[in-house]
């Protein structure tokens, strides 16, 4: 009785175990956001996202926070001088390409994360 007892305990053990090192991290769409995003664009060369909520656009030097919506827009709310810019985003390529299309210019820019 003790040994099928120690064999069903492994066999749950095991289970468990190989489970987790098998699943696929799931990141939801903030997450996808963080690091660093380049564009050969001159316009926008560079966007930095911090985990916790600020960014960087390292071509003007403009640093400000962002949020992600619900219905599929990034806001980036710029500190100085204070602006708001909405993009649509769409991501491609394992989320290592980010598109993002200024809602307000129509403007549309694509990333590769770095």
């Amino acid at each position: 009785m003790k040994k099928q007892l120690f064999l069903i305990i492994t066999i749950i053990f095991t289970i468990i175990l190989f489970n987790g090192c098998f699943e696929d991290e799931v990141k939801t769409e903030s997450e996808k956001f963080v690091g660093t995003w380049t564009t050969e664009d001159s316009e926008i060369e560079k966007f930095v996202f911090y985990s916790n909520g600020t960014c960087l656009l390292k071509t003007y030097g403009l640093k400000g926070t962002y949020n992600v919506t619900d219905d599929g827009y990034l806001i980036v709310y710029q500190k100085n001088p204070s602006r708001t810019y909405t993009y649509s985003y769409r991501f491609g390529n394992n989320n290592q390409k980010l598109t993002l299309s200024d809602q307000d210019t129509y403007n549309t820019w694509v990333f590769r994360k770095k």
